[in-house]
C-alpha cells in the first residue's frame, strides 16, 4: 500500500519513506547468542510491535515536512478476511485500516492499495 500527495508544481522528485507495519515477513531468525532473553536481535514476534503514537506522529511529520509518498508494508500487520491466519496478535482489522485511510486523507495523503 502507498500514500501519495499531489506534488507542488515546483516539485520534480519523489520524496518518500518506507514504513513497515510489521517486520516479521522479513525476519525469521532469532540469534541464539542474544545475551538477554528479552533483547531480540532478529526474530519473529507473535505480537504487533507498532507504537500508535509513533505511527500518528510519523504520518503528520512526513506531511508537514513535504514528503509526497509513503510506502507502507502491511505484511502480517493486517488481519485480512480472506487469510486471518497470517496476522500477528493485535494486527489491524481491515476496518481499522480503512479508518487509517480516512485519517491520511485528512492530512492530504491519498491512500492507494493494489
Amino acid at each position: 500500500m502507498f500514500c501519495y500527495r499531489k506534488p507542488k508544481p515546483s516539485d520534480n522528485k519523489i520524496w518518500a519513506c518506507l514504513l513497515h507495519l510489521s517486520f516479521n515477513m522479513w525476519e525469521e531468525y532469532r540469534s541464539p547468542e542474544s545475551p538477554d532473553e528479552n533483547f531480540r536481535i532478529r526474530g519473529y514476534l507473535p505480537d504487533l510491535q507498532l507504537s500508535e503514537l509513533l505511527w500518528s506522529d510519523a504520518m503528520k511529520k512526513m506531511a508537514d515536512e513535504g514528503l509526497n509518498m509513503v510506502v507502507i508494508d502491511l505484511g502480517d500487520g493486517i488481519k485480512y478476511k480472506s487469510h486471518p491466519e497470517i496476522a500477528v496478535n493485535n494486527a489491524w482489522s481491515t476496518t481499522r485500516l480503512r479508518n487509517e485511510f480516512r485519517k491520511c486523507r485528512k492530512m492530504d495523503w491519498n491512500p492507494f492499495q493494489n
